[in-house]
């Protein structure tokens, strides 16, 4: 059995669809659903790439080629790779999000009609990658069953009170018992 290794490297955009053209990097869905983002999700992906939101890694498996060349299958990620694809190709444009969105300044536009700066921030943006190799495939089902399929995101009040705890802690104020 090949030894089992995970290293966390990043990728940046152009990397990755480098990689998806050169169909090094298989897309295909482990155990998670097919389903796919609507366009929304896809537009609030990207506006968050282009204004520094967190988003988590990519997960993916390194496997054994026949050619010689590194090849990967995603794990998890699939989704997300399939947005940043589809927003560079014009398929859909970004819509206004609120507050701190690039959409606001540029709603509607599509990745052709962006300016040079947030292209390029888009294509120099690089993920964080875990890389793992020496996985059984029944490993990775396990693992992908661990993952989450979808997140929620905070409400305001929950919002609030994580902004409130994080000011009070940088101002060195501590919460009473």
């Amino acid at each position: 059995m090949p030894k089992r290794e995970v290293s966390l490297t990043k990728k940046d955009v152009a990397t990755l669809m480098q990689l998806d053209r050169s169909r090094q990097l298989k897309r295909q869905p482990q155990s998670k659903p097919k389903g796919v983002w609507p366009r929304a999700a896809k537009a609030y992906f990207i506006d968050s790439i282009l204004t520094g939101r967190p988003i988590p890694p990519i997960y993916l498996l390194r496997i054994p080629s026949q050619t010689g060349r590194t090849e990967f299958t995603v794990i998890d990620g699939r989704r997300r790779i399939i947005a940043v694809k589809e927003f560079l190709d014009d398929g859909f444009g970004l819509t206004e999000l609120g507050q701190g969105s690039v959409a606001k300044d540029y709603k509607g536009k599509k990745f052709s009609r962006l300016p040079l700066k947030l292209k390029q921030r888009l294509l120099n943006f690089s993920f964080s990658v875990l890389v793992m190799s020496g996985y059984s495939k029944s490993e990775i089902q396990d693992l992908c069953e661990l993952m989450p399929t979808h997140t929620v995101p905070l409400s305001k009040r929950d919002m609030c009170r994580a902004f409130a705890e994080a000011k009070a802690g940088a101002l060195g104020q501590t919460k009473g018992p």
